[in-house]
């Protein structure tokens, strides 16, 4: 049966598509009791790799951009104005563009009857002046709502006037929001495509693969240990080496202290067994990914960041901080990583783990735990009961 035709359609406006977020809450709101709008940068349209988004693997914007207005004409790209173009070469031209296209979007958001935003949108959705969800990516509530500058302000602002904040239950998010006075509603399951199976292993042979995609920064000036705790990592996988274990690193070159790892991995006598790579677009990720035996994240944060559910959404081990007692909050079981922040912590996993059967096992189990924690059904049902309670108006499921 068809819903009443007196019930009045709800418009749900998504901006922002870090991770493809925004093109996979569009597919699971979407239905008859539901009228779904997408809002992505062309940035976010070039790093997408939702085919809803790409259409194809062009990698030229118009040609994208055609595909996207043929086959998802639930999205738009706000900030393509080539109408405007002319107006660059006048003085100050860019910045009018910009500023014509930012009132475009804030114009079409005021159509929204809820707004869901990610990240820096938070504050464009308080200057819409209608009800949003704020879902907290993780920088946006760990480093920028902290800052004692404008951008600060204004994302203290936009999380406290946010109808609910949705973020993951970390050490870090929920000092923050205690320190903000900020009541976390629920958290925030990043969303992520979950393939049929596992990439397949195929047959390997040689050292273990390990993988590091993560940035390379330091902490505060003068500090001895690299902001995301890659040195925790790299230190206890360069003791395993040193012992024996035939193990070779990939690590990419992104980040403001690329020199300072590289000078450790030096310094710790480990950097025959070290390769580095440019930093890597979507599509090269994905290989690099599926080529390691064990990807290893961030060491510090506790919560997991779109490597992690790539990786493990990919069949593959991931090394990784993901603290326990925030777990409990948001899953029905601990997630099946090789888990520490600490050097004896995270050595002791790799001595655990260490075979590449192993870490195949551990893949194997990352992949299931992902199918069950992150399943299309329970984020649906957890997504449209947060527009219900914001829109007043209950959704079928």
């Amino acid at each position: 049966m068809g819903r009443p035709q007196s019930v009045k359609r709800q418009r749900v406006a998504l901006i922002g598509n870090l991770c493809d977020c925004a093109v996979i809450f569009g597919q699971l709101l979407s239905s008859e009791d539901l009228e779904v709008s997408i809002y992505v940068s062309r940035k976010e349209l070039q790093d997408s790799m939702s085919s809803a988004l790409r259409g194809d693997k062009s990698e030229e914007l118009e040609e994208r951009i055609r595909r996207l207005r043929t086959h998802n004409p639930q999205a738009t790209i706000w900030d393509h104005a080539p109408r405007l173009e002319w107006m660059k070469v006048l003085p100050l031209g860019a910045r009018i563009v910009q500023a014509i296209t930012f009132v475009r979007l804030l114009r079409e958001l005021r159509k929204a009857d809820v707004i869901v935003s990610f990240a820096m949108y938070h504050i464009v959705s308080m200057f819409s002046g209608r009800p949003y969800l704020a879902f907290s990516t993780g920088a946006d509530l760990h480093e920028i709502a902290m800052e004692s500058t404008t951008r600060g302000w204004l994302m203290r602002r936009a999380f406290h006037r946010a109808s609910s904040v949705h973020a993951s239950y970390d050490p870090v998010s929920r000092e923050n929001a205690t320190k903000l006075k900020l009541q976390i509603s629920a958290p925030f399951l990043i969303p992520w495509e979950i393939p049929a199976q596992p990439a397949p292993f195929g047959d390997r042979e040689g050292p273990i693969n390990v993988f590091m995609p993560s940035r390379q920064d330091w902490g505060e000036p003068g500090s001895s240990q690299l902001a995301k705790g890659n040195d925790r990592f790299i230190r206890a996988w360069a003791r395993r080496v040193k012992e024996g274990w035939a193990s070779s690193m990939i690590i990419v070159e992104y980040g403001g202290h690329v020199q300072a790892t590289k000078d450790l991995v030096e310094e710790l006598g480990v950097a025959e067994h070290v390769r580095y790579v440019p930093r890597l677009n979507q599509s090269n990720l994905q290989r690099f990914i599926e080529e390691a035996d064990l990807v290893a994240d961030q060491f510090d944060q506790g919560t997991p960041g779109i490597l992690a559910l790539q990786s493990m959404a990919s069949g593959r081990a991931v090394s990784i901080y993901w603290d326990e007692f925030s777990s409990l909050f948001a899953y029905s079981e601990i997630p099946p990583v090789l888990n520490g922040n600490s050097e004896e912590a995270l050595y002791a996993a790799l001595k655990a783990c260490a075979s590449r059967q192993d870490l195949q096992a551990r893949g194997r189990a990352g992949y299931e735990w992902m199918t069950r924690e992150y399943g299309r059904r329970k984020l649906r049902e957890q997504l449209r009961l947060s527009v219900s309670m914001v829109t007043g108006v209950p959704l079928g499921q």
